[in-house]
């Protein structure tokens, strides 16, 4: 499964997109932080990258996560901001459009249909 990756700095009392994420699915999430952050963000969440140092700025964040995620673990990943909300659009029987946040089952196809994208040639990166 993809994973999702959601850096943060400054923000760990703040996780919109994590909290927006079901419980089921928060094996695949890691929260991506500065060394000076490690200790209270694994109070948030179970699974850290750190990234190689503190201060160091978007461009050098972004770098780390992209090295870690596609060439030592070789996986698929999605960099998500951390302030994030997810929701389903859909039309009621009387014609009015309604937005609620997504459910579980909302989650599971998403990521079902975005594997398969990425399997069919779908251009990422």
């Amino acid at each position: 499964m993809i994973e999702l990756v959601i850096p943060t700095f400054k923000r760990l009392n703040k996780q919109i997109t994590l909290s927006c994420i079901p419980d089921e699915l928060l094996d695949t999430v890691t929260l991506v932080v500065q060394p000076q952050e490690e200790n209270d963000a694994r109070k948030v969440h179970n699974k850290i990258f750190v990234v190689s140092g503190d201060n160091i700025g978007f461009a050098k964040t972004i770098r780390d996560i992209t090295y870690e995620f596609a060439v030592n673990r070789q996986s698929r990943f999605w960099i998500l901001d951390d302030d994030l909300k997810f929701l389903r659009h859909y039309e009621t029987e009387d014609g009015k459009l309604r937005k609620e946040l997504m459910t579980k089952s909302d989650w599971n196809e998403f990521l079902s249909k975005t594997e398969t994208w990425m399997d069919e040639g779908f251009s990422h990166g």
